[in-house]
This record gives C-alpha cells, sequence and structure tokens, in this order.
C-alpha cells in the first residue's frame, strides 16, 4: 500500500512538473547552442539572455516542486480529498510516511533535472576547469556541496509539511497559521546553523577562521564545515520527521 500512495502522489506532483522539468532542459539547449554564436553583439545578447533565463528556470522547478509537494500533502490529508484519504485500510503511520517518501523523491527528481540542465547549459572545458579550481580538485566536496543543497531544498519542505500538520489543527486561519510556521521554522533552521557552527568556531580555530576576513575556501575547515552543517541538517530533519508524525498521529482537522 506504501509504494501505491508513494505512485499516486508521484503522479500528481510530478504530471505538472514535467512541463516546467521540458521547459528548463528546452531553454538549457539553447543557451547551448547560442554559445557557439556569441561572436556577434546579438548573439553575445541572445545568450547571456538565455543563461540568465535558464538560472531563472533551476530555481522555478525547485519552487514549483515545493509547492506542488506542499498542496498535495494539504489537499489529500485535509481538504475534501481527505475524506477519501482516510477511510483507506491503512495506519496513519504508512499514510504519513507515504507522503515524506514521496516528498523527497519529488525533490531528487528536481534536483537531478536541475543538475542535468545545467549540465546542458554550462558545462565545456573551461567550466569543469573553474569547478576544479574553486573546489580545489576536491571531489568530496563538490559532492557535499550538492548533498547541502539537497537537504536544504528537503528541510525546507518539511518545514512547510510540520507548518501545514499544525496550522491545520487550529479552527480558524489555518493557511495563514501553516505559511507562518514553515517560514519560521524554516529560519529558526538557519540561525540554529549559523549558531552552532559559531559555537565550535570558539574550540576550533580552522572553523573560527571562516568568520574572519581571512580564510581561505579551500583549506580542510570549507571541508569540514560542510560536513557539519549536513549533519545538523540531516539531525534537524529527522527529528521534524518524527515530530510530524507523532502531531499527525494525534488527529486531523479535516475541512
Amino acid at each position: 500500500m506504501l509504494k501505491k500512495l508513494c505512485k499516486y502522489d508521484l503522479i500528481w506532483i510530478n504530471k505538472l512538473m514535467i512541463i516546467y522539468f521540458i521547459i528548463s532542459i528546452i531553454i538549457s539547449l539553447l543557451a547551448r547552442i547560442m554559445g557557439y554564436f556569441n561572436s556577434s553583439s546579438i548573439g553575445n545578447i541572445l545568450y547571456l539572455i538565455l543563461r540568465g533565463t535558464s538560472i531563472s528556470s533551476f530555481a522555478t522547478v525547485i519552487i514549483n516542486s515545493v509547492i506542488r509537494i506542499w498542496v498535495r500533502f494539504r489537499n489529500s490529508l485535509y481538504k475534501d480529498e481527505s475524506y477519501l484519504t482516510h477511510t483507506l485500510p491503512i495506519t496513519k503511520n504508512t499514510l504519513y510516511d507515504s507522503k515524506f517518501l514521496s516528498a523527497l523523491l519529488s525533490v531528487l527528481i528536481s534536483i537531478a533535472i536541475i543538475i542535468i540542465s545545467f549540465a546542458i547549459a554550462f558545462l565545456n572545458k573551461d567550466m569543469i576547469n573553474i569547478i576544479k579550481i574553486i573546489f580545489n580538485n576536491n571531489t568530496f566536496i563538490i559532492i557535499s556541496s550538492i548533498l547541502t543543497i539537497l537537504l536544504e531544498v528537503i528541510y525546507m519542505t518539511t518545514s512547510g509539511i510540520i507548518g501545514i500538520v499544525i496550522g491545520y489543527k487550529s479552527s480558524n486561519r489555518k493557511v495563514l497559521k501553516s505559511v507562518f510556521i514553515g517560514i519560521s521554522l524554516y529560519f529558526i533552521m538557519q540561525l540554529l546553523i549559523l549558531g552552532i557552527v559559531y559555537i565550535i568556531g570558539l574550540f576550533n580555530t580552522p572553523i573560527g577562521s571562516l568568520f574572519s576576513n581571512n580564510y581561505n575556501v579551500l583549506d580542510d575547515s570549507y571541508k569540514t564545515l560542510i560536513i557539519i552543517v549536513n549533519i545538523i541538517y540531516i539531525v534537524f530533519i529527522s527529528i521534524m520527521y518524527f515530530i510530524g508524525k507523532k502531531l499527525f498521529n494525534k488527529g486531523v482537522n479535516v475541512e
């Protein structure tokens, strides 16, 4: 049943996202093509426009994917559709797990499309050399940085889900409270990460050096910072997952 629920959620979330995926890839292809014709003024202008548009399309993919996840969660658990959902012969744990798992998979799909689109639009020998220089040929840092972005989006998605769970326990202004709680959780997390890293930096000179004006982003301190941030994200996402499930199990106020 868990697989079926995830399948239906993935279809609902991504049936519209396919349009954004295709648009992102097409714009990236056009940017790549115009990159071969940017020697003239008009060609260069079109190339720059398409580069900017392709970057905007990456943000659009992520934003719309997260919004679709939130809308699916709300509609299937708290709106009209929820009357059918809650009659299914499954536990609330399974229901919540299916939503969380489909959210994770949807985020992964969107990130994968963005990586593919980025490669199409920008990846060439010069870009590869720039990436190598920035990360000092450190594959670990590159992969860890991508993981950080992924965890950031997952946490943002989780914040919205928790916001809906808490907000819809109210008797009025449910949407407003859900949005407020979700945004608050997201920014609280950012402040906590900054605070934790700063405290660690007080006892760890390499980490502390990142708060000064003189540090080399390519040294081991940056690697340590990424590891710490990723661990914090994983811990907090796990905590919020269990908190959300516990709150969901306490009852749902269907509209």
